[in-house]
């Protein structure tokens, strides 16, 4: 059995995942693939096939299940694929473009929990290094050089976190700004709406 707290905070995911923005560009419901079905999307899935994959914060030519299926997949012709990484790894070997992330010392970002209920918000400690970019303005860039204009994809780090809390019982948190800060928020798993904040 495993247990996990990585959904003890009930966050408002609805207004950072955007699904009415998916059937605005679509014209419908967007199709979502579940990573451990990889090999057999990329080899079986029509109407329409897979023509493109982005990959982040994963590494499925090592992880993903059923990994003959995966690499053959991986090795499409028709394939395009871009990797957003740190370092050369399996998948980056597949990458038609390589692009260069931050790694967490070098974004802001907030930390959900593993085995205890705690957030944590991160600030960078060190600048990106290089042309590396983080996810996030990867793909805000991405969103404005193909012309989508909703004002959500202009978001920055700090709005998006915002409307991540912005839910029962967690309103309220408040973010620090400079550089040095990090906010370490705990929420008792018996009573949701006690949450501490470091003074």
């Amino acid at each position: 059995m495993q247990l996990s707290t990585s959904q003890a905070f009930q966050v408002n995911r609805a207004g950072l995942e955007r699904a009415d923005l998916q059937q605005k560009a679509l014209g419908r419901e967007a199709r979502l693939v579940n990573m451990s079905e990889l090999g057999q999307a990329l080899n079986q899935l029509t109407d329409p096939p897979v023509k493109a994959m982005v990959v982040y914060n994963s590494n499925p030519a090592a992880i993903a299940p059923n990994q003959n299926d995966v690499l053959r997949g991986m090795r499409r012709e028709d394939l395009f694929t871009v990797v957003l990484e740190q370092f050369q790894n399996d998948t980056a070997d597949y990458a038609d473009i390589l692009l260069p992330s931050t790694t967490f010392l070098e974004h802001t970002d907030l930390y959900f929990a593993y085995g205890h209920y705690h957030l944590q918000l991160a600030r960078p400690a060190l600048p990106a290094p290089g042309e590396a970019k983080s996810n996030v303005e990867v793909f805000r860039l991405l969103a404005a050089r193909m012309g989508f204009d909703d004002p959500c994809l202009r978001d920055s780090e700090d709005d998006m976190i915002r409307t991540l809390l912005d839910s029962s019982p967690l309103p309220g948190i408040p973010i620090a700004r400079d550089r040095g800060s990090n906010c370490d928020c705990q929420q008792d798993h018996h009573d949701r709406r006690r949450i501490s904040l470091p003074t």
